[in-house]
């Protein structure tokens, strides 16, 4: 699915799942509130983004409770963060701050993501993350392209 920015917004409500494939192996993905599977976001230099984003995941273990201004202390191995790869994003909370937004299930974390004006075109991408397990999660299916058009 392919969502594309009207008059410089977006506002998007999503939610975040996990399922067994027929090979019976985790897989995890964004769904919109139409049910849309991660979407392909284009936007455009000096577009705002709003990501309503709610974790899905069932509830897991206990990893590690964390000193955190932005989202939950206790991290989970079902907790969400989401990152914005490559982009000029600012790496504050409810933007691009991969270190301390901790989303637990059954949460929703609102993102306000502003594209910079000088975004240079091209696809980047958008991906789940924690910081106790990112490459879990990126292998398991969840990563989704955005595409920025000058």
């Amino acid at each position: 699915m392919d969502l594309y920015f009207a008059n410089g917004k977006l506002v998007l409500n999503a939610s975040y799942f996990t399922g067994l494939d027929a090979s019976v192996a985790n897989q995890f993905c964004f769904v919109t509130h139409e049910g849309d599977i991660n979407p392909t976001l284009h936007v455009k230099p000096g577009d705002t983004f709003t990501l309503n984003l709610t974790n899905r995941v069932p509830v897991g273990t206990v990893m590690e409770t964390v000193k955190t201004a932005c989202g939950e202390s206790v991290i989970y191995d079902s907790s969400l963060n989401l990152h914005f790869h490559g982009n000029l994003v600012s790496p504050v909370c409810q933007s691009d701050d991969v270190v301390d937004t901790v989303i637990n299930s059954g949460d929703t974390f609102q993102f306000h993501i502003a594209i910079s004006p000088d975004e240079p075109r091209g696809m980047y991408w958008y991906h789940p993350t924690c910081t106790v397990w990112p490459k879990a999660l990126s292998w398991a299916g969840a990563p989704a392209p955005s595409s920025w058009m000058g």
